[in-house]
This record gives structure tokens, sequence and C-alpha cells, in this order.
């Protein structure tokens, strides 16, 4: 009987765990619209989807044209996620050192490295 609830409970915690995971087509187009409202140039956006590492934040970096049509590298961008990945509001987009540098502190310490 011991063995059984042990093994049950293993199951019902390993169905629940949460580890680092892909995001759907559907969810990456949704961030990628939502960071593109940002950028200079938005059909020229190259994006970089790090796995997700579960959580209300999700960090990735993005490379644009700037007004000037020269591509300006990989900024972070970070978002919440909402209502288990459902949903996306964005929180931020690095474009200058300063934003840049506070995006990439706080995508750190939750976990991603950009």
């Amino acid at each position: 009987m011991k063995i059984t609830w042990i093994v049950g409970m293993a199951m019902l915690v390993g169905n629940f765990s949460v580890g680092a995971a892909e995001f759907t087509k559907a969810q990456k187009s949704k961030i990628e619209e939502a960071v593109k409202d940002r950028l200079s140039d938005p059909d020229s956006a190259k994006f970089k989807f790090p796995p997700y590492k579960g959580g209300d934040v999700y960090c990735g970096t993005v490379n644009a044209k700037n007004k000037m049509g020269g591509y300006v590298g990989f900024s972070p961008f970070q978002i919440f996620v909402l209502s288990g990945g459902k949903s996306f509001m964005l929180i931020g987009v690095g474009g200058d050192e300063s934003s840049s540098y506070v995006l990439n502190k706080s995508c750190d310490d939750a976990g991603y490295s950009l």
C-alpha cells in the first residue's frame, strides 16, 4: 500500500513540474507582434527565443534595422507571461545602453543568460 502511494505521488508531482520548454509557433507570433510594435523597422526583426524557464517572466533577444537602415545587434526584450502562456504583455525592449542594461540584469535574475 505504501509503495503504491509513493509511486502515485511521484507521478502526480512529475506531471505538475515546470521545466524548460519551447513556446509554440502561435505563442512566438504573439510575442513577436508585441515586440515589433516598438521597432523602427518591424519587418527586419530577427528573434532568438531561448527555452522558457517557467514563471511569469520570459526574456529573449531581437535584432532589427534602425532608422538609418543598419542592423543594431541583438537587444533584450522581456515580457510577462499571462494565463499560462495564453497571452503576453511586453515589459520592454532594449534599445539604448541603459534600457538594455536594466533588461539584461532583470533577465539574468530570472535565469535567462542573454
